[in-house]
């Protein structure tokens, strides 16, 4: 969460953001209630997009959060990358390691 964070605050000063091992801090459920937080930054998807490339990696036992968050920002039109690792996040094997 502390990714997010920091550079939702600073978007002058990032255009890539990675989230890592069950980084988005979004526990399932709540990724309404982030997106209402933040809303000043997501509200306007398109100007969003052409600015910042947001992706998201976990491992598969760490929970539904980052998924969440995902699904939530694709269905209010942030794009983002998501990738669920079939072993903890640290071992970067297969796609989008």
């Amino acid at each position: 969460m502390q990714t997010f964070t920091t550079a939702l605050a600073n978007l002058d000063k990032f255009a890539y953001i990675g989230g890592f091992s069950g980084s988005s801090g979004v526990p399932a459920g709540r990724a309404t209630w982030i997106l209402r937080r933040q809303r000043r930054v997501y509200a306007e998807p398109a100007a969003f997009n052409k600015k910042v490339k947001c992706c998201s990696r976990i491992g598969s036992v760490e929970g539904p959060g980052t998924k969440t968050f995902s699904d939530a920002l694709t269905k209010i039109g942030i794009n983002n990358v998501y990738f669920e690792s079939p072993e903890p996040p640290r071992v970067l094997t297969g796609a989008g390691a």
